[in-house]
């Protein structure tokens, strides 16, 4: 059984068009292939190309203007490798993600990957715990 990564993010394109296609693949339960099909060509799997190894379902959770925020987990790791993709077609992405089985947290902004193994709650950034709920106690 995986350990699960938690993940919220942010998308913010000016183009609706790309807003609803973000939306729509999202609650299809097929985001990351819609943006970043998996290669049938190589043997390359999920993991290597989404940087997680499965598409991501979870709930909308805001959706204003040019932005969508949505939360989900993922198998293992965040998809750092999908986040780029997007960065590259010209999507912002603003993420934050927690995977306390493994022991790592990091934040996520336009390309940039600011990844922290913690091994004790002090070691979290205030932003991760506020985001995800973290409690001290869960470390006892």
């Amino acid at each position: 059984m995986a350990n699960y990564c938690q993940n919220s993010v942010t998308f913010i394109h000016k183009d609706d068009e790309i807003l609803n296609r973000i939306v729509n693949s999202f609650l299809a339960g097929g985001l990351m292939q819609e943006f970043l099909p998996l290669s049938q060509q190589n043997n390359s799997t999920a993991l290597d190309e989404w940087g997680t190894k499965s598409d991501i379902q979870g709930d909308i959770i805001f959706v204003n203007g040019d932005s969508i925020y949505i939360e989900f987990q993922t198998a293992w790791t965040p998809p750092i490798e999908f986040y780029n993709k997007m960065v590259q077609m010209g999507i912002q992405v603003d993420a934050m993600y927690y995977e306390p089985g493994c022991g790592f947290c990091g934040m996520y902004n336009n390309g940039i990957d600011n990844y922290i193994e913690f091994e004790s709650f002090d070691e979290i950034p205030e932003d991760i715990v506020d985001q995800f709920g973290i409690e001290e106690e869960e470390f006892f």
